[in-house]
């Protein structure tokens, strides 16, 4: 019974302990100040958000014989 007790405990301190590094990557994603930027090999430049002609030539079928 006692084992079963302390198996118990351990359980929960590692669960508390998981929890609480979530929690904390959580928050760190939250306040993170990262932006997407996309680089364009024939200019050599970065440019802000995506345009529509560059979501046009994502969308763009590579392969054409697939």
């Amino acid at each position: 019974m006692h084992e079963l007790i302390v198996c118990g405990f351990v359980f929960s301190v590692l669960a508390l302990s998981i929890a609480i590094i979530c929690l904390v990557e959580i928050k760190a994603m939250q306040k993170s100040t990262h932006k997407v930027q996309f680089y364009n090999p024939n200019s050599q430049e970065f440019s802000g958000p995506i345009t529509d002609k560059q979501a046009e030539g994502f969308r763009k079928e590579v392969f054409d014989n697939v």
